[in-house]
């Protein structure tokens, strides 16, 4: 039988069949009848060589059966030797793979220091050009999003709340326009006078430029107030006179409750409250506006590369250090499955194969010893039947002699040459089995020492690292 899945057979051994091929009996008789063989006879009869030869036929026939059905165990065996014993944990795998990160990280860190120092001398050259005593304010997603909402949060206020009070004065569907229009001028015109404007009419000290944009606050700011004003006018003059005025109508000229000609007019509560909101918002966008990014023209976005350099390089610091972290996890992990691996499946599977091997000698042997006892039975019914025949009571002296089979048949380590090192009688497979068990964990604990001592020096590394990039 031939396979892996089961242990090796061997056929059993049948004196009876082979006494009956060769007509064992009748030979004795005939011989002894002959006398044969004779009183000095030193070798054994043709029938008794044919016996014997009959049954190491058969011994090597089972032999080479046993054979080829060793050929797949013991390569598998080899195979499984090969894994076991080859070198399964090597930090040299650990070490390759920080070396390139660190390469990748490096190389990155020093372009963007590079462009970190560039970024922060035109920054400092822009400081002292303006004399500014200060970093710039970078803004960052979330402001810009708040401040943005602010402004369109104002604006939808105003324009609810100026509908309110002009919807009565003017009507509806013209307050409605008016509200939106006089909201957009308050709390859109002021948000861009606030960015464009305002930064450089209160920080540029001196020059044309400067003079140009306080001139343009000076108008802007009284075009905010006059027309707020026109419109809390409309609003005293509808509760004076309760009837609705038309905007579109307005015109200066002489004569008392004209809007355009705000002065003139009583006020009331109301009107101021209208007049009051929309400055009101006017000044909270434009001054919100004016906080966008930082006050100083143009200072905050000088400096927005050096702010993108300097987060590259934290990011970076910090995406080394993950990735070192998560390879010596796997290797750790790897490690330790690997080792489970060989002991739990690889060695147990190895184990059986040298059981199976130890098993097929041990059967052999019985084998073996089981065809020399039947080699001398069938000597004896020879003999016996030979000798009660002969007419001259004559028994040759060889007959006095037991068979004993050649050591090269009897020993199986002889017999299978090839797989003498796969052999291990008594308990000595468990031993084998634990010494290798021993090896490979003492091999793996030294791994995990290695890797843990050259996780201490990368670690250190990293704080070099961090410290050397630690910009301010």
């Amino acid at each position: 039988m031939i396979g892996n899945n089961s242990s090796f057979e061997f056929k059993k051994f049948d004196r009876d069949q082979i006494e009956k091929e060769i007509d064992l009996e009748k030979k004795a008789e005939k011989d002894g009848s002959l006398g044969i063989p004779p009183a000095n006879a030193k070798e054994k009869s043709k029938a008794e060589q044919l016996a014997l030869k009959k049954s190491r036929a058969f011994l090597d026939s089972e032999i080479k059966r046993a054979n080829n059905w060793l050929g797949p165990i013991i390569k598998k065996i080899n195979d499984l030797v090969i894994k076991i014993e080859r070198p399964h944990w090597s930090v040299q795998e650990a070490e390759n793979k920080v070396e390139e990160n660190k390469e990748q990280a490096s190389t990155t860190l020093e372009t963007e220091e590079l462009i970190f120092h560039k970024e922060e001398k035109d920054v400092e050259s822009f400081r002292k050009l303006h004399s500014i005593n200060r970093q710039p304010k970078i803004t960052t997603l979330t402001a810009a999003i708040v401040q943005i909402g602010i402004v369109i949060l104002l604006f939808t206020i105003e324009s609810f709340v100026n509908m309110e009070l002009l919807a009565t004065a003017i009507g509806k569907k013209e307050g409605l326009a008016y509200s939106t229009s006089v909201a957009g001028l308050n709390v859109l015109l002021s948000a861009i006078v606030g960015y464009f404007v305002l930064k450089g009419a209160i920080n540029y000290e001196s020059g044309s430029k400067k003079k140009l944009l306080d001139l343009f606050m000076y108008i802007y700011v009284t075009v905010i107030i006059y027309i707020n004003c026109c419109l809390g006018a409309i609003r005293a003059i509808y509760d004076k006179t309760e009837e609705q005025v038309s905007v579109s109508g307005l015109s200066i000229g002489d004569g008392i409750n004209n809007a355009l000609l705000f002065w003139t007019v009583d006020w009331n509560f109301q009107s101021l409250v209208l007049t009051f909101i929309g400055v009101l918002f006017a000044l909270i966008s434009l001054i919100d506006a004016y906080l966008f990014k930082d006050v100083y023209p143009g200072y905050g976005d000088i400096a927005k590369k050096r702010e993108q350099s300097r987060k590259k390089i934290r990011n970076t610091i910090e995406n080394i250090a993950n990735a070192i972290v998560k390879i010596f996890n796997h290797e750790h992990s790897k490690g330790n499955i690997d080792l489970k691996e060989l002991t739990n499946r690889d060695l147990v599977t190895l184990s059986g194969e040298y059981t199976e091997v130890t098993k097929l000698f041990s059967n052999y042997s019985n084998l073996a010893y089981s065809v020399q006892r039947g080699v001398n039975e069938m000597f004896e019914t020879y003999r016996g039947l030979n000798g009660q025949v002969r007419a001259d009571g004559v028994r040759p002296e060889y007959w006095n002699n037991k068979y004993v089979m050649d050591e090269h048949y009897l020993n199986p380590e002889l017999k299978f040459p090839n797989c003498k090192g796969y052999y291990f009688p008594g308990n000595t497979i468990q031993a084998k089995i634990v010494d290798v068990q021993t090896q490979l964990k003492t091999k793996h604990n030294k791994f995990v020492e290695d890797l843990n001592e050259y996780r201490k020096k990368v670690d250190q590394w990293i704080l070099e690292l961090k410290k050397r990039y630690e910009l301010s």
